[in-house]
């Protein structure tokens, strides 16, 4: 993905029902009432649902913790590759300075063991790249339909 693109966040989808969306752009506004119907593949009574419903914000939580892990984790491997960049620019200076190879080997280290880090969390961010079907093809237990 590209570095200027905006990705939109998602969340839960809506539950059947009837919903007013609303645009803003500058001083004009939009409005449009949607209807979200259920998936008539889901057969569910209202306690199924509920728990549906519950089981998917748990599922939700958990993602949005899990992405802000990922943040997380990329940011000390930025980091830390540009202390490690930065002291072997310093140390090829002339009278540049240089880290005591005991601190440069721990950082190696440290790097290789984040880098495997945030392969995991790219591998698991990839795995929900594609909401409303399973790998598969079956579809999802929440795929929207609606229309206006």
């Amino acid at each position: 993905m590209r570095q200027d693109t905006v990705r939109a966040r998602r969340g839960p989808y809506a539950e059947p029902g009837e919903y007013t969306i609303k645009i803003t752009a500058g001083s004009k506004e939009a409005m449009q009432n949607v209807t979200v119907e259920d998936d008539p593949r889901l057969q569910l009574n209202a306690e199924d649902r509920a728990a549906r419903r519950g089981a998917i914000e748990q599922l939700y939580a958990m993602a949005k913790s899990n992405d802000q892990d990922r943040k997380t984790i990329l940011g000390i491997q930025s980091a830390l590759k540009t202390a490690r960049e930065n002291w072997k620019t310093e140390a090829a200076k002339p009278k540049g300075t240089k880290m005591p190879e005991a601190i440069v080997k721990s950082a190696d280290e440290l790097q290789k063991k984040v880098d495997q880090l945030a392969l995991k969390y790219h591998a698991s961010s990839r795995a929900w790249a594609t909401p409303g079907r399973h790998s598969n093809g079956s579809p999802s237990l929440f795929p929207p339909r609606y229309r206006t």
